[in-house]
C-alpha cells in the first residue's frame, strides 16, 4: 500500500505539472485578456475599433447611437459622432474667428464668427451650427449677423468624406461642407503656416455642398484650383436637385482619387473632375460653416431671425 500510494502521487503530480506547463503556453498564444471584434452578428462596435468589415461594398453596423458604414478597401481613419454635449471637442475641431482680411470675410459675407456655443454647440447626438441675427462687434468691425466656422485638426489626401447633415432653408444663409489645401496661409485659420504659405486659390478648394440662400431645393458642388496658363482662379462645378434639405438629413460625400474627384448627395453623383490639378495632389482639411449673404447667400430678408445646419456626423476613410 505504501509503495502503491507513492506510485499514484508521482503520476499526480506528472499530470499537474502538464497542465499548468500547457495552460502557460495558451495564454501566451492567446494573449491578455483579447478584446472583442465588432461584428455584424452582434451589430455593435466593440473596444477602439475604427471601422467594420460588414462584407458588401456599402453596409452598415449598428452601433449605440447610430450607424458605422463600411466600405470594401477603406478604413475609418478619422470621425466626429457628435456622441457628446457642450462645444465641439477642442482636439477635432478649431473655431476660426479671426476676419481674413478688412475686418471680414471673403465673398461679401455679412457675419462675424464667433467661437461660442450659441453658435456651435453639440446635443442630443449631432452638432448644430447657428447663424443668428445679433449686433457683434470684433476687432472694431460690427456687423448684424453671427455664425460659427469650423475647421478640422486633421488633413488627409485622398479617400472618402462622408457627412450627414440637415441644411438650413431661410433665406440669405449659405451653409457650405467644403475643405482647403492645408498649405494655405489663412489667417486664424487651423494651420495657418505650418504646413505651407499659399494663398487661394492656389491651396486648391473642394466644395462638397453648397446651398444658395435664395434655394431650398438645391445644393452644389464645386472644386477652385489656380489656372496654371493665366494665373486666375478657375472652378468647375454643378448642382443637383433634392427633396426635404431643410427637414430631412441627407449624405454629403467627396471620393477623392489621384486620378478623379466625385462629389456625391445621397451616393447619387453630382459632379467629377479629372484629378490634373496639383492644387488636389495635396492634404486638405474640412471646413464646415453657415455665411450669411454675400455670394451665394443672397439677399437676407429683414425678418430673418437665425437659421440652423445639423451635423449628424462627420467621417472621413482612406484606402487600407
Amino acid at each position: 500500500m505504501p509503495a502503491l500510494c507513492g506510485h499514484n502521487f508521482m503520476i499526480m503530480k506528472k499530470l499537474a505539472i502538464l497542465l499548468i506547463v500547457f495552460a502557460f503556453f495558451s495564454c501566451e498564444k492567446s494573449g491578455p485578456n483579447p478584446e472583442p471584434q465588432a461584428t455584424c452578428s452582434d451589430g455593435i462596435l466593440n473596444g477602439d475599433e475604427i471601422s467594420i468589415d460588414c462584407g458588401g461594398s456599402c453596409n452598415a453596423c449598428e452601433e449605440p447611437g447610430g450607424e458605422i458604414t463600411s466600405y470594401d478597401g477603406m478604413t475609418l481613419v478619422w470621425n466626429d459622432e457628435f456622441d457628446y454635449e457642450g462645444a465641439p471637442s477642442a482636439a477635432k475641431w478649431h473655431l476660426q474667428t479671426l476676419p481674413i482680411f478688412g475686418g471680414g470675410w471673403a465673398n461679401n459675407e455679412q457675419q462675424h464668427y464667433t467661437d461660442r456655443q450659441t453658435n456651435a454647440t453639440v446635443s442630443d447626438g449631432t452638432l448644430k451650427i447657428i447663424a443668428k441675427k445679433e449686433s457683434y462687434t470684433f476687432e472694431d468691425s460690427t456687423k448684424e449677423y453671427t455664425s460659427a466656422r469650423l475647421n478640422s485638426k486633421y488633413d488627409f489626401k485622398y479617400g472618402r468624406v462622408d457627412v450627414r447633415a440637415k441644411l438650413p432653408s431661410q433665406a440669405g444663409a449659405w451653409p457650405a461642407i467644403w475643405t482647403l489645401g492645408s498649405n494655405i496661409n489663412e489667417r486664424g485659420g487651423v494651420f495657418q503656416a505650418t504646413k505651407g504659405e499659399v494663398s487661394w486659390p492656389e491651396c486648391g478648394e473642394i466644395d462638397i455642398m453648397e446651398k444658395r440662400g435664395w434655394q431650398t431645393d438645391r445644393v452644389l458642388g464645386t472644386f477652385h484650383w489656380k489656372d496654371d496658363s493665366s494665373g486666375n482662379p478657375a472652378s468647375y462645378g454643378l448642382d443637383k436637385s433634392i427633396d426635404g434639405i431643410g427637414s430631412e438629413f441627407h449624405l454629403y460625400s467627396l471620393i477623392w482619387e489621384d486620378g478623379v474627384l466625385q462629389i456625391y448627395v445621397d451616393n447619387e453623383r453630382v459632379v467629377q473632375i479629372g484629378n490634373n490639378q496639383t492644387e488636389f495632389k495635396n492634404p486638405h482639411y474640412l471646413l464646415l460653416n453657415i455665411a450669411m449673404g454675400g455670394t451665394l447667400g443672397g439677399d437676407i430678408p429683414s425678418g430673418f431671425s437665425q437659421a440652423t445646419m445639423e451635423i449628424d456626423y462627420v467621417r472621413v476613410y482612406q484606402a487600407q
